[in-house]
């Protein structure tokens, strides 16, 4: 890490998987680095370390787009570490007040960011943007897949699922777990993406099921819009599904119908990812509980061969899983 020192660059991240292709392109990048690197990220705390650990950075500049008054545990964990803190309160005019900061937000900082080339490098850990960021993040992905075919050799025998099933929003996760079966007609995929209060409401964000191709963020694919072409706003309960848009890799599989696409609502999600932290103890992101809300829209057969990526933990949605808890108990 002799030259890690010295890279300079604007870093956008999104879910436990993202950090990984951010590494690796940054990686490849070690040469250009410099004294200072600022990320933009939804659940700021472990994050940020690995950049400042593996890039022996001097400092790091935090993002808090959600977090609008400073008192979440991320916002004051990254200044363990030595993190400058920032809250950004300057989108306020385009969302609605219905709720918080989400990807769009973070692209859009990013996108500002690197209008200064000089002193900036692109990454990004999410299948958006201009090329060749979605099949580069795809690609680097695609060891989800790999370790699939590895672990279903070893216990069932054979290397592929009847089924692959993940959540969408950007797309990075569900890239690489079904990048190296795409081809496979025997594998079924299932794309689950955030319904937000329900497709018919205008509090969605199931941009294949609402959008019409356009442009979002360099790259054109499905995109929720008005009549006159105007990025409309989405709603989920979850952040890292709240997009306008969806991975080109995505839209172009649902408009082939090689992938079955379902619209899950927040209350499937929420209901789902308590079954599986009841169930198993395990407490998945709110994006994964999506896919894991797609179940009950299945027809399996005792036969089938499900895998279910699970894209993340919960730590970051405690509190949103405590308020819905609160709310379901007193209206039993």
């Amino acid at each position: 890490m002799g030259v890690a020192n010295q890279f300079f660059g604007f870093g956008v991240v999104f879910g436990t998987h993202g950090i990984g292709a951010v590494f690796i392109d940054g990686l490849r990048h070690e040469s250009q680095m410099s004294h200072y690197r600022n990320a933009s990220t939804y659940d700021a705390s472990h994050r940020v370390y690995d950049f400042f650990t593996t890039f022996e950075l001097q400092s790091v500049s935090v993002a808090f787009f959600h977090d609008t008054d400073g008192r979440s545990k991320s916002f004051h964990l990254v200044a363990l570490i030595g993190s400058e803190r920032h809250i950004n309160h300057y989108h306020r005019t385009f969302h609605a007040a219905y709720h918080g900061f989400g990807m769009i937000d973070h692209l859009v900082e990013c996108d500002r960011k690197c209008c200064h080339p000089a002193d900036t490098y692109y990454v990004i850990g999410s299948t958006v943007g201009p090329h060749p960021y979605p099949d580069m993040v795809a690609r680097l992905q695609s060891v989800i897949s790999e370790e699939i075919k590895k672990q279903l050799k070893e216990q069932e025998g054979r290397e592929y699922p009847d089924y692959l099933m993940a959540c969408v929003g950007g797309g990075s996760n569900a890239a690489g777990t079904i990048y190296h079966y795409i081809d496979d007609e025997r594998v079924q995929i299932v794309l689950a993406e955030a319904g937000g209060k329900g497709i018919d409401t205008g509090f969605s964000a199931a941009t294949i099921q609402l959008g019409k191709m356009g442009i979002i963020h360099g790259a054109k694919t499905l995109v929720i819009q008005n009549e006159d072409g105007q990025i409309e706003e989405p709603y989920s309960i979850s952040a890292g599904l709240d997009y306008p848009g969806i991975g080109p890799m995505h839209a172009n599989l649902a408009k082939q119908q090689r992938a079955l696409v379902l619209a899950i609502n927040d209350d499937e999600a929420i209901r789902a990812a308590f079954e599986l932290t009841r169930l198993e103890g395990i407490i998945p992101a709110l994006e994964s509980a999506h896919a894991l809300g797609a179940l009950d829209k299945m027809r399996f057969k005792p036969t089938d061969i499900v895998v279910l990526t699970v894209s993340g933990r919960g730590d970051k949605d405690i509190e949103t899983y405590l308020k819905e808890s609160g709310t379901r108990t007193s209206l039993q």
